[in-house]
Parts: structure tokens; sequence; C-alpha cells
């Protein structure tokens, strides 16, 4: 892991950890910084023998509990980092249908919102959250 990597992971564990971050947006955020549920794991397990940090017992049975899903997860976001975007308009437009189209066969919670780490009832439970908050 780079330096910039290493102090990227490091803000959104201390995000977390200060409560500014959920724990699915923790992991989702991990999980596309490094581009690896194993990678994202370590930084994780790197936090946990310290005095005090219990709580990140929480975060690494949550990417653990989802762990395929995490994985899922991972590869559709590189799959949108790694390939280039075509130069026109329509091009663009149509590399992205085509990118999510994969994403759904990859994983389908995923590809709806990385956050659900690939898990129905997590895409469920926040899907309504959003929906009490709408106005009516």
């Amino acid at each position: 892991m780079d330096a910039s990597e290493r102090a990227d992971t490091e803000a959104i564990l201390e995000a977390w950890a200060a409560r500014r971050l959920s724990s699915p947006i923790a992991v989702m955020e991990l999980l596309i910084t490094t581009g690896d549920a194993e990678r994202a794991a370590r930084c994780i397990e790197e936090q946990m023998g310290a005095p005090g940090t219990r709580r990140y017992d929480e975060l690494y049975e949550l990417l653990s509990a989802n762990r395929e899903g995490c994985a899922r997860a991972a590869a559709i976001a590189r799959r949108f980092d790694e390939s280039p975007w075509p130069a026109g308009a329509i091009e663009r437009i149509a590399a992205t249908r085509n990118r999510f189209d994969e994403s759904v066969g990859e994983c389908e919670e995923a590809s709806v919102a990385l956050y659900s780490l690939g898990n129905a009832d997590m895409l469920r439970a926040a899907t309504n959250e959003v929906v009490r908050k709408m106005p009516s």
C-alpha cells in the first residue's frame, strides 16, 4: 500500500471511528480505496489490536459477514476505475450503460448501491430509510 492509499484508508477509518461514516459506508469506501476486500480487511485488522479499538471488531465482522458481496462490490468499483472512457458523449453513455449492465450480472444489490455490500437486506433497509426521510 502506498503512502497516499494509506492516508486515505486512515482518513476513512478515522471518520468512521468519529461516527461521521456508517459502517457500511466505511467498508464501501475502503473497498473503493483499496480495490480489494482482503486489503480492506487488513486495514481494519491493523486497527483492531490497539487499546480502545474494540469497536473495529464491529467493522471487521460486517466485512467478514459480507465477504463475497464485498469482493463483488470491489470488482464493480474497479470496473468503473480501470477502464478508459471513450472521448465522445454517445460512446461514454454506451460505455456507462455497459458497465452497469455488467455490474448487475456481477451482483444485483451492489450494482444498485455499493454500500449494500451485496446484501439484499442491507439494501432494503437503506432504501426504506431514504423513503422514510422523503417528504410525503
